[in-house]
């Protein structure tokens, strides 16, 4: 019985018939449409990680300008309110000023000599912008309260376009002024 097993074996690794042309041309057509799939899959994966990728760094970049503002508005030494779209603070004890200006599509950064007189920019920070808001408080008895001449704290809103998102994406920060002195 053990002979009958190892000589059918043998005998089947013996056969050398292989495929018919029929099989063959059976078979083709599915590879060849199981090989198209997964072709049109990893385009369609690398379309949307580039698409992805260019929104990433999309909203990257405009964190980015908002970190900017807000470092360089926490460490100012006086705070000018323009209005919700527009600020004025003074970067230095000898006087220079920056303006950030929100209105329109872009935050842009301008810097001079003194406020009102800028010497260097439009410098775009952010782009895509749909929406600014600057607003100006006081911490008046543990609440934050308006104050557009003295204030000594800062709350920046932008609503933002990514790059192939269908929508905003809202980018905020909050921070005390550090260096104050009161405003020229």
């Amino acid at each position: 019985m053990r002979n009958e097993v190892f000589s059918h074996a043998s005998k089947l690794a013996r056969d050398e018939r292989g495929f018919s042309l029929i099989e063959i041309l059976a078979v083709l057509p599915l590879m060849l449409l199981t090989f198209f799939a997964v072709f049109q899959l990893y385009e369609v994966s690398v379309r949307e990680q580039s698409r992805g990728d260019a929104r990433v760094r999309s909203i990257v970049g405009q964190k980015n300008g908002l970190e900017r503002i807000s470092r360089e508005l926490r460490d100012s030494f006086a705070v000018k309110y323009q209005n919700s779209e527009v600020i004025d603070a003074q970067i230095s004890s000898g006087g220079r000023w920056l303006r950030y200006d929100c209105s329109g599509t872009s935050c842009r950064r301008y810097e001079g000599p003194s406020q009102g007189t800028f010497d260097t920019g439009p410098v775009t920070l952010i782009s895509n912008v749909q929406s600014a808001e600057f607003h100006t408080l006081t911490n008046s008895g543990g609440t934050l309260v308006p104050d557009y001449v003295n204030p000594t704290y800062v709350t920046v809103t932008l609503r933002v376009t990514a790059k192939d998102a269908s929508n905003p994406i809202v980018l905020n920060d909050g921070f005390n002024l550090r260096n104050l002195t009161t405003p020229g």
